[in-house]
């Protein structure tokens, strides 16, 4: 019997001391994920979506007044004919709708953020902005190691999940339709910079091939032991 109590208090005491020696980027990840996802900023899922054809033929070759009417009457019929074969490949496409999964790389990135930024420039005139000021300047200086994303150890509140890029196909059939789980895209983060109090991180998603991703700093405040959202600021988007 004491030898068992032994035992567990070994464990315990081991478990506790992993979990402080265990880096604070992965705990704020996991709250910004099921943040995300509250606020519906990722896709569901990345299959592309055709728009359908306007609802009128009568309308849409009235509409298209730089084609003869038999020329526009044509191109509906071709249209609603793509249509419903595309919905027809969406409705037999087999898709484990169990979790989300965004692409990315197998490291938190320690490069250079250069075009990183309190921005607009104006909020630096504001205390509760310029607060951050220094922990900017030491992501856009990339003063921190990378660190390798334990994928089967993370921790996670919602649906998404992170999944390394290696399980993907290549980013020309990533996007096609043809995977068999729900992605909500590519979705990279920097390491968690942090003083004291405040503290930072930086991600970048994008959602199909070209023209549609986005970077972001995030902006955090320790608050009764928890790091909060303070704000979330756009760096750049295509």
């Amino acid at each position: 019997m004491k030898s068992k109590l032994l035992t567990l208090f070994l464990i315990s005491i081991f478990s506790m001391a992993h979990a402080q020696d265990e880096p604070e980027d992965f705990k704020v990840i996991s709250q910004l994920l099921f943040e995300l996802e509250q606020r519906s900023w990722f896709p569901r899922d990345i299959y592309p979506k055709m728009p359908p054809p306007p609802e009128s033929r009568a309308y849409f070759i009235e509409l298209r007044d730089d084609l003869t009417p038999e020329q526009a009457d044509s191109l509906f019929t071709i249209i609603e004919s793509k249509y419903e074969q595309h919905k027809m490949a969406i409705s037999e496409r087999q898709v484990d709708s169990t979790f989300i999964y965004m692409a990315t790389g197998n490291y938190l990135s320690s490069e250079k953020c250069k075009w990183c930024g309190i921005k607009p420039d104006t909020l630096l005139k504001d205390p509760n902005y310029s607060r951050y000021k220094q922990l900017a300047k030491r992501l856009i200086k990339g003063k921190m190691n990378k660190l390798k994303i334990p994928f089967d150890g993370l921790s996670y509140k919602g649906k998404y999940r992170l999944k390394s890029a290696d399980e993907f196909p290549s980013r020309e059939e990533m996007y096609n339709g043809r995977l068999n789980f729900l992605s909500g895209g590519e979705l990279d983060f920097s390491r968690f910079y942090q003083k004291e109090d405040l503290g930072l991180i930086y991600f970048s998603f994008s959602t199909c091939k070209m023209d549609c991703a986005a970077g972001y700093m995030v902006l955090y405040e320790r608050k009764n032991g928890d790091w909060k959202i303070f704000d979330i600021l756009m760096q750049w988007i295509t």
